[in-house]
Formats: C-alpha cells, structure tokens, sequence
C-alpha cells in the first residue's frame, strides 16, 4: 500500500506531500480541481504513462512514493529481481527536456521495470475498464483470472504453439515432395558425388598442409638438414660461437654485476638454441615421400576443390547439403511413412490440447459458477435484486483456439428477459459500475495486489444504490488499501481518510480534511437542493452510519 505521495515543481503542484491511510481513502473537490490529475501523477509514478509537465521549467521535478509491502509482494518482487523487506521508496526526477531517471531505494532502475513493480503495487479502475468489460474476448480472461488458470493456460498456448508449427511442417511436407519427387535423380547423383571422398572427415588446413609438405619434401628436408649444421653439426655452428661467447663473459663477471646478468642471457639462448636443434630434428624425422600416398592427396583435394566450386558451397556448407540430400531421398524413398509421421505427430499434439482445453473447460465452468452466485449476491446489496449474472460457456471440440475450445460471453438476465441479452446490449453506466466493482470484489481473493483505485466509477449511481456501493467498498478496504475518486456524499462519508484537492490561485492544493471539514465538504456533495443547514445535518447523519 501507498503511504505517502510527495509532489515536487510539477503541474499544478507547488511542493505537495499527500498521506494515504490503510483502509478507504476518498478525493472529492470541485470538478476541475485536479483529482484526476492527482491520481494520473500517482500512476505516472509506477509505470503509466500520463500526461505531466513542468510547473517551473528551470528546475527538475520530482514524484516520490514510500511504499509498504506484504510478504507476498515481496516473493513477487524477487521474480524481476527486485529484493525488498517492508519498504520500498520510487522517486522519479523529471528533467526540464523531459527526460527522467527512476531511482527504487536510491538504486537506478529502469523504465520497463518500473512498469512490473507498478503492476504488483496498484490496480487501477475508471471509466476505460467499463469498456473493456464490455468487449467479450475479455470475458473468457475474467473467468480465466477467477479460476486461477495461468498455468494450465500457459500449458496449453505453449502446445497450440507447436501443433501450429508442426501443421505448417505438415503443409510444407506436402509442398516439397512433389519438388522433391521431380529432382530425386539429381540428388542420387550429387550423393554419389559426395561420397566419392568421406567430407564429414576432412580437416581442410592439415589437408593443405600435408599436401604442401609431401609436394615440397626435397626442399624442406634440405632446409631442415642445412639448418641443423648451423647449429651444431659445421666445425663453426651457433653452439660452438654461443660457448665461446659465455666463456669471454664469464672471464669479467666477477668484476661486473652487468656482464653477470648478461652471460644469463647468454645461457637462455644456449637453451632456446637447443630447443630449436631439436624440435628441427623431430620434424625432420618425422617428413617422408610417398609417391601413392602424393596422389591420394592431390586426388583428395582435386576433388574436394571441384565440389566447392560446382556446387559454389566451402566444406561446412557441403556437409549440410548432403544431410539436407539424405533427408530429401529418405523422405522421397518412402513418401507416405514420412507423411503419415508427421499427421501422427499432429495427431498426438492435437490429442494433448483436446485434454487440455477439457481441463480448462472444466475449471472455467466451476469457476463461472462461485463467480455468478457471489457477483448476483452482490447485485442485491447494489439494489439490482431482479437482475442476474449469467455466464455462457459453449464448448467447441472442432473449434479451437490458443484460448481453447470455449466461448465465452457474460448476459445479465431479470425478470423481463429470463435468458438474458449480451451485458454489452443492456448496461447502463451504473450497471456496469455495479458489475465490475463486484469482479472487483471477488478478484481481491487471489490477487496480491494491495492498492486499487477507482476513478470516478460511480458515475450513473445515487441515492440508496450510493449507499450499497459505498458499503461495498468499505467492505473490500479491509483486505485492500482503497483510494478513489468521487462526488457522492455517501461514498465519502465512509471513507477512513478524506482528502480534499481544491485550487488557489494557478496551484492544486491537497489537504487531508478533519471531521469539521470532512462535514463542510459533504454537505457540499450534497448539493444546493437542501439548505446549508440541513446540508450540514445530513452530511453528519452519513458519517454516524
């Protein structure tokens, strides 16, 4: 839950420090004042994207939040690595070219991941979800949510995912082996050519090499034999003249430390010299001529070369093309079998999705029924008594999409209409402010989330159905933490927390109201119908209840 909001040098605000209770929290004010823009800097806060500016452009501004988090938030956080025990702090610092920088608990962090954090902190309703809640391919995604679906539903877009992929492998399967069937003859013969000389066993670079070396044997058994003479096997070698040169040094080093670090020098060079003597006359042991063995190379790397160049492919890529030849004849050779695989794949894919969206089916039904029974309870404390929740499900074996095989489709039904029309057809605007707040209800069972706003949802509703609204969001604020937007008296006259946000001047100012004011801006909610005096008895009459 929010704790505190403090607004520093942004739109309308001077420098503003707002504090949220536990519980319900209420902002009323003139229309215009700013609630709105209140509520839109707190979400720009975590992630959404609202319009805000700058009050004073010569200076930064600032939004920071002091959050209070559950166990259960904080296991969520750990999923996008965010580690935090009871507090988290988000400030934002605006730039005047509108850049800004996002600190959680003076740590930097990132736009996207502001985004998560605020998804886990607030849920936000207004007059936008109305129109979600209209649409119906929302609807299967309410009952989804209601009957904690997300892993059997993660289950099972993961398999249509793969019986899409596999159909269309089927479908290409079909396309190729015409192709296929038509350049089977050069295919036997680019085999064959292939394997005149095994490439899957070719190291081109020793290839080269060896080829190189047995081409040039004479040559480089001479060099290797010369260079050994030199170093050791002439009557004056590279030895004889570095022991000569060690013994001349060794004569004065005694009478400098200089030439004593210098005849070192002299003994690593005897030593890499005879490393060299050496590693020469191995490799020279080593070299032989072969005239057979000569052919078989030029043999193997004429060939080599003309298949690069007639195929225009270097070893790798030939490698892959003869797999790609076997692949295509053993389809060729036995069309049907390979055929029949691949429906049998798709079959077997398609007979885990039919479990699947059984499951689903299943649990979407149970799910719907708690969900009526508890949204149509709720309708009679909304004084909706003839009015009934109904929730269609039609199961489609043969119709299937990533969702699975159920349509799904909200009526609300009474006593004029006992099936029920579409909820799209028939809501009013306070009905479907009656209807969401009570998802809203139920939702709060399974969901973490402990902050949720409504931006002006009551819009439609007065009077006594005022009251039963009023009660029920009293009724959610001791699970969730409720901040809200509204100009009904009896909403606000419930709330634990009163915020009045009014303007003076070309500022917004925030004030949390004591009972003396709590009872002044009620009366004024109540409008000019009644006196001001009767205004105010009325306004203290709500707040007893």
């Amino acid at each position: 839950m929010i704790r505190e909001l403090i607004i520093e040098n942004l739109l309308f605000f001077e420098d503003t420090k707002i504090e949220f209770k536990k519980g319900f929290n209420v902002v009323t004010g003139e229309t215009g004042a700013g609630k709105t823009v209140l509520v839109n800097t707190l979400l720009n806060l975590v992630g959404e994207k609202t319009d805000i500016s700058l009050k004073n452009t010569d200076k930064d501004a600032t939004i920071t939040g002091i959050f209070e988090i559950s166990d259960e938030i904080a296991e969520e956080l750990k999923n996008i690595d965010i580690y935090a025990e009871d507090e988290l702090v988000i400030r934002k610092v605006i730039k005047p070219n509108n850049k800004h920088t996002i600190y959680l608990n003076d740590s930097v962090i990132s736009s996207s991941t502001l985004k998560k954090i605020g998804a886990l902190l607030f849920d936000l309703h207004g007059q936008y979800d109305h129109q979600l809640l209209l649409k119906k391919e929302n609807h299967i995604k309410i009952i989804d949510r209601i009957a904690e679906n997300d892993e059997i539903l993660s289950e099972f877009i993961s398999k249509y995912k793969e019986y899409n992929e596999q159909s269309k492998k089927l479908r290409i399967l079909k396309e190729q082996l015409e192709s296929f069937l038509k350049e089977k003859e050069f295919y036997e013969y680019a085999l064959k050519e292939l394997e005149q000389i095994d490439i899957e066993k070719i190291d081109e670079v020793k290839l080269k090499d060896d080829l190189s070396e047995m081409e040039n044997f004479e040559n480089i058994k001479e060099k290797i034999e010369y260079s050994l003479k030199l170093i050791d096997e002439d009557e004056i070698n590279i030895n004889s003249l570095l022991s000569e040169l060690k013994k001349t040094l060794k004569d004065v080093s005694n009478k400098s430390s200089k030439i004593s670090k210098i005849t070192e020098n002299v003994d690593l060079i005897i030593e890499n010299v005879s490393d060299l003597y050496r590693e020469l006359y191995s490799y020279g042991e080593t070299l032989f001529y072969d005239k057979n063995e000569l052919d078989n190379l030029r043999e193997k790397y004429d060939k080599l070369e003309s298949l690069k160049r007639k195929y225009n492919r270097d070893l790798n890529g030939l490698i892959r093309f003869k797999e790609e030849i076997i692949s295509k004849l053993k389809i060729v050779s036995d069309p049907e079998g390979e055929l029949k695989n691949q429906e049998n794949l798709l079959l077997e894919i398609k007979r885990q999705l039919d479990e699947l969206a059984l499951i689903l089916h299943k649990r979407r039904e149970s799910g719907s029924k708690k969900f009526e029974e508890y949204v149509n309870e709720s309708f009679k404390k909304l004084n909706m008594k003839d009015t009934n929740l109904k929730i269609k499900i039609i199961f489609s074996p043969e119709i299937f999409n990533e969702m699975g095989n159920d349509d799904i489709e909200f009526f609300i039904a009474n006593r004029f209409n006992e099936e029920g029309q579409p909820l799209k057809k028939i809501a009013s605007g306070g009905e479907i402010s009656r209807v969401m707040l009570s998802i809203k209800d139920y939702l709060r069972k399974n969901d973490p989330v402990m902050t949720m706003i409504f931006d002006e949802i009551d819009v439609g509703i007065s009077g006594d159905t005022a009251s039963k609204v009023a009660e029920l969001m009293k009724n959610i604020s001791k699970f969730k933490q409720i901040i809200t937007i509204t100009h009904l008296p009896q909403i606000a006259a419930k709330a634990d927390n009163h915020i009045l946000v009014s303007k003076e001047s070309k500022n917004i100012v925030v004030k949390e109201l004591n009972e003396k004011e709590r009872v002044e801006e009620i009366a004024r909610l109540l409008g000019s119908s009644e006196s001001y005096e009767t205004a105010l008895k009325h306004a203290k009459a709500l707040l007893k209840k």
